[in-house]
């Protein structure tokens, strides 16, 4: 009896240790994304009432603060919003965004900072970062000089993202059937679209065998259902061009599967894929 008792107590001790340093890989992995530089080396854009314009013009009801500056000859900006955030108000920061990086805004009129981006010369890049109650939620930038992209979406916050299918949640329960050792399984719609993403959570690593059924499932039945339900709603797979297996705590690898013309599993990161390339 005291030998089950000290076994138990190891195993405790020893998912802690990991479900710690799990932590940790996902609190450094944002941290890449964080503009750490002091605020001697910024140049800021000063307008405390661009807050209020943002508000206003780009119904971002919730935001509570923003940032525009630049170092060297990279734009940067920040929003901080509150808890409340919706989905309409990330979709309008990136629209906002759009707009002012690809759409040659005038100096005169146009969106916020246009004046400003006009009359810098050369601009090499443009970022910006999405906060949430101080948490980092999502990044953008792009590179002017090599027309090269980046994207990170914090897939770990509670925050109120996109609406799903109500047919995606049946695939829950078909997951679920796979192993004894899936726990829980949820079923996330990134900010990022054409993605859908299933958040596994498992009480160990899955084997090989699970792994390939879980691939198999995705294959036979899932993509292919997500791709008629999104034809049959927009003319066009546009909802489900990617389909990510995440595991929690990185227990295994994330997968990705590819569900264009072409069906695959790539080795890749769906938060820069180019699913239309």
């Amino acid at each position: 009896m005291k030998k089950f008792r000290f076994s138990i107590f190891i195993i405790s001790i020893c998912i802690l240790i990991i479900g710690c340093t799990q932590e940790e890989a996902i609190d450094q992995e944002v941290e890449t994304y964080i503009d750490d530089l002091p605020a001697s080396e910024r140049t800021y854009f000063h307008d405390e009432e661009y807050t209020e314009y943002f508000q206003e013009m780009y119904m971002l009801e919730n935001l509570e603060s923003h940032e525009a500056y630049v170092v060297e000859n990279n734009v940067n900006f920040t929003f901080n919003f509150q808890k409340e955030l919706t989905p309409s108000e990330v979709k309008n920061v990136d629209g906002f965004f759009y707009q002012l990086a690809f759409e040659g805004i005038p100096p005169i009129g146009g969106a916020l900072y246009g004046k400003e981006i006009y009359n810098m010369n050369p601009i090499d890049s443009m970022t910006y970062r999405l906060f949430i109650e101080d948490d980092l939620l999502q990044y953008k930038s792009f590179d002017f000089k090599s027309n090269t992209g980046d994207y990170y979406e914090n897939m770990t916050l509670d925050v109120s993202r996109p609406l799903k299918s109500d047919t995606e949640e049946r695939y829950i329960e078909r997951i679920e059937d796979i192993s004894l050792f899936i726990k829980d399984v949820e079923i996330i719609k990134p900010y990022k679209g054409y993605v859908i993403y299933f958040d596994i959570d498992t009480y160990i690593r899955l084997n090989e065998k699970a792994i390939n059924e879980l691939k198999e499932v995705v294959e036979k039945d899932i993509a292919s259902i997500l791709e008629e339900k999104s034809i049959e709603k927009y003319g066009m797979n546009t909802n489900a061009l990617g389909i990510v297996l995440n595991f929690k705590n990185k227990k295994n690898e994330q997968l990705l599967y590819f569900n264009g013309k072409e069906k695959k599993w790539i080795d890749d990161d769906w938060q820069n894929y180019d699913f239309f390339y």
